[in-house]
């Protein structure tokens, strides 16, 4: 499954570890009370006998597996997105969908005739991604006059995907997603993606 080889690429955040006290088993059986029958174990001796934490790397890790598998769900339906002009400002209703192999991505504008003319239908390969970025750091990727004209809300929702048309023209995607929490997302996994697959491009064997 595609799940597998992103292991290798998830972003790592730093945690400081937690102190955890290694498994130990109890040397020997519970002794005999007075009575014969067996002593119930101490609150220290079963905690001593549970199994360590998982490390807080590996916890993230798990984090950013799940965080990707809800991105491929969701981008492979197809995500209703506010697509934004960011010269103009003007935005338009549109869609973003990724393909099954997680390899290339399109952003399309709904068909309507008040469509605004700096609002473009887009198709790139994720490896053609040059830069991505949301909410504050996508205020540097538009206009002032746009930044500055968004709601707090709708900066919470912005992202900017710019990506390579061709060796001579890089061409970018302005776009609001559904909330804050989204656009994070969004940028995160992209970024997961594009890694991923400079790295299979990396290791693949080289035609002489």
């Amino acid at each position: 499954p595609w799940l597998q080889g992103l292991d290798d690429n998830l972003q790592e955040v730093q945690v400081s570890p937690l102190p955890v006290r290694p498994a130990r088993l109890p040397e020997k059986a519970d002794p005999l009370a007075e009575d014969g029958t067996i002593e119930q174990p101490s609150l220290e001796r079963m905690s001593n006998a549970m199994p360590p934490l998982s490390s807080p790397r590996e916890v993230e890790r798990q984090k950013l597996r799940d965080l990707m598998k809800a991105f491929a769900n969701r981008s492979m339906q197809g995500v209703r997105i506010t697509l934004l002009d960011e010269v103009s400002g003007s935005q338009h209703p549109g869609s973003y969908h990724v393909d099954g192999r997680l390899q290339n991505i399109s952003f399309m504008p709904d068909q309507q005739p008040t469509r605004p003319l700096g609002i473009q239908q887009h198709a790139t390969s994720i490896e053609e991604l040059v830069e991505v970025a949301d909410q504050e750091d996508a205020s540097m990727l538009v206009e002032l006059g746009v930044w500055q004209g968004l709601t707090a809300t709708e900066r919470q929702r912005l992202v900017v995907f710019v990506y390579n048309h061709d060796s001579m023209e890089r061409r970018k995607v302005a776009f609001l997603e559904e909330d804050g929490k989204s656009s994070r997302n969004f940028t995160t996994s992209i970024r997961i993606l594009r890694r991923y697959f400079e790295d299979v491009k990396l290791n693949s064997p080289k035609s002489i």
